[in-house]
């Protein structure tokens, strides 16, 4: 319940979790199962929280109760409704004490008479009922007009169906280290298709440090999307390549693994404890290659030319929702707007280190054309020198004006978008 009164008051989920967890004075007392279950709960509520109060509203009017109150009602119905590790009677009974816990006691046996009423019906056939997609698939209203201009209804009910659930976990292989058969055995994971260095975890394993071979450097966890733009840009042995936006810097690492660790790869951001993290991901991979900067792209100039420029630019993240819990809360069309010009003021400025014959990839993890062929097609019109690169046949399905495109509830990964240009 910390947890969530601390998101409700405006805290990022995951850094509410990290506060949550450090103050707890032995953190052995709690299991692997009990912190995977605490944090199903707490993801859970936050990712559902609009189709919660709207089933609540069904059954009684929660808007002139205490927060904390309606904070316990949703985490009830949660309970009831869409997780099937706790049996209705333990999750009404439980939000009956949390009730009194908390000083409300004069309104636990509305919280009881709520709940036990609920746990008499299907709640997901009363979800499945709601005229609002909004309330039905709990996403703001600006974010569902924002897909119904782009996508069909069929496409939108796909999306609303996939923020709601649980992510995959991918790992990537370090192909200078580890023996991708081997790791796919002891971690239990299945090869992805397209991916000659992805695998894809039949089920959670816990904290990624204790898993086998991380601390020897065999493998990263990083999404299958977020891989697929390095293969686009296609890093070679020996080449002198810049990732202008590098940490928290997986795609960096990467890069280097496809170069053979051979070459070089200035690594900008520009928050040096953000790529304090690559540094230390880069010692455990044992990479030699990549020289980090803390610099923002936009006050930097090459000393020369690259061959290839990755430019992983900030973003709506709109197609990582099921991913961040919270995020389709924390973002809004004015955010959008401003990400929108720092995108063509990077794009722009950037475009110039990459030198005649050379590549770049633009990618974004959202699904917001003003951000992805939107971008790419205005820069295009004024750069005469650049044109898009031919995708490569395996992409195909994929392929959209000036890019490709993953739909995550389609394609099993992060959405994403990615161009890859090349200059005259």
């Amino acid at each position: 319940m910390q947890v969530l009164r601390a998101i409700a008051d405006g805290a990022y989920a995951d850094g509410a979790f990290q506060q949550f967890w450090q103050r707890q004075k032995d953190g052995t007392a709690w299991s692997a199962a009990d912190r995977a279950l605490v944090m199903e709960l707490v993801y859970g509520v936050t990712r559902r929280r609009r189709t919660l109060s709207a089933l609540i509203r069904q059954f009684c009017q929660p808007e002139g109760l205490p927060l904390v109150v309606q904070l316990i009602l949703q985490l009830g119905v949660y309970q009831l409704g869409f997780s099937d590790r706790i049996h209705p009677v333990a999750a009404v009974d439980s939000s009956v004490s949390l009730c009194k816990e908390f000083g409300f006691t004069g309104l636990a046996g509305l919280v009881n008479a709520v709940l036990r009423k609920m746990s008499q019906v299907t709640l997901t056939e009363l979800v499945a009922e709601f005229s609002d997609w909004g309330d039905r698939y709990s996403l703001p209203d600006w974010l569902v007009n924002l897909w119904l201009e782009q996508f069909d209804r069929e496409t939108l009910q796909g999306l609303g169906g996939w923020v709601n659930g649980t992510p995959y976990i991918d790992v990537r292989v370090n192909r200078l280290r580890g023996d991708r058969q081997e790791l796919a055995r002891l971690l239990e994971a299945d090869p992805i298709p397209h991916l000659g260095d992805g695998l894809r975890l039949r089920s959670p394993k816990g904290p990624p440090s204790d898993w086998p071979y991380y601390q020897d450097g065999w493998w990263s966890i990083q999404d299958a999307s977020a891989q697929l733009a390095v293969l686009l840009l296609d890093p070679q042995p020996g080449e002198w390549n810049i990732d202008a936006c590098a940490a928290p810097g997986g795609k960096t690492t990467y890069m280097a693994e496809r170069m053979g660790d051979r070459g070089t790869i200035l690594a900008l951001d520009r928050t040096a404890a953000r790529l304090r993290r690559l540094q230390e991901n880069t010692q455990r991979l044992g990479l030699t290659c990549i020289e980090p900067l803390a610099m923002d792209c936009l006050n930097y100039s090459p000393s020369q030319l690259c061959d290839r420029l990755l430019l992983d630019v900030p973003c709506s993240g709109l197609g990582t929702l099921q991913r961040h819990a919270d995020a389709r809360w924390q973002q809004n069309p004015t955010k959008i707007a401003e990400l929108v010009q720092v995108q063509r003021a990077i794009l722009r400025h950037t475009a110039a280190w990459v030198k005649p014959g050379g590549y770049l990839v633009y990618a974004t993890c959202t699904l917001n054309r003003q951000e992805n062929g939107d971008m790419i097609g205005e820069f295009l019109a004024d750069h005469p020198q650049w044109h898009p690169e031919l995708l490569p046949q395996e992409y195909e399905s994929w392929a959209v004006p000036y890019g490709l495109e993953i739909l995550p509830h389609r394609d099993r990964m992060d959405g994403f978008f990615m161009s890859k240009l090349r200059r005259d």
